[in-house]
């Protein structure tokens, strides 16, 4: 058998040889399957491999999505430059400033906090992108596009936070 990297932290699927690991984003553990049993169950806390916030796959799609709002507010028109654009580019950097802050703090405490203000933030990201479609400001495919990412954003998110309260 092989080994299978299905998790954050995949450094130990190197170190574990021929055993095959599969990583449960609900229970937030790994387990060892032989066959059709699994063998042990190991508890894994987000922040024992964490070098950086820069390793989470969070921070890192929203820092892609802070790129594609930048993109996407250069088709809104000159009148909305201190209206709608600052406020979705306002909103879209704060989903990744504020994941990097909390993880940079001492407390798993202070870390959801700022991930429940990153989780703000990108539900203030989804209201102007729906509303800028609402009144034909952005393109209907790149504002349909952009909230898939914030879906997939939130999702992420919500689990990190679930993992982090275990």
């Amino acid at each position: 058998m092989t080994s299978r990297k299905s998790g954050p932290a995949t450094s130990l699927s190197g170190l574990l040889g021929s055993r095959m690991w599969k990583w449960s984003v609900s229970s937030g553990s790994w387990s060892v399957d032989r066959g059709q049993a699994l063998v042990e169950r190991r508890r894994w806390h987000p922040m024992t491999s964490l070098q950086s916030y820069q390793d989470l796959i969070v921070w890192q799609k929203s820092m892609r999505l802070a790129e594609t709002i930048y993109r996407i507010c250069s088709q809104l028109p000159r009148e909305e430059t201190y209206g709608m654009r600052q406020q979705l580019t306002r909103a879209a950097v704060s989903i990744p400033a504020n994941i990097a802050e909390g993880q940079a703090r001492h407390g798993t405490g202070e870390f959801l906090h700022f991930l429940g203000v990153a989780r703000g933030s990108l539900a203030e990201l989804e209201t102007l992108l729906t509303l800028c479609e609402r009144l034909n400001l952005l393109n209907c495919l790149n504002v349909q596009s952009a909230l898939s990412d914030c879906a997939e954003i939130g999702k992420l998110l919500n689990g990190l936070i679930k993992s982090l309260r275990g």
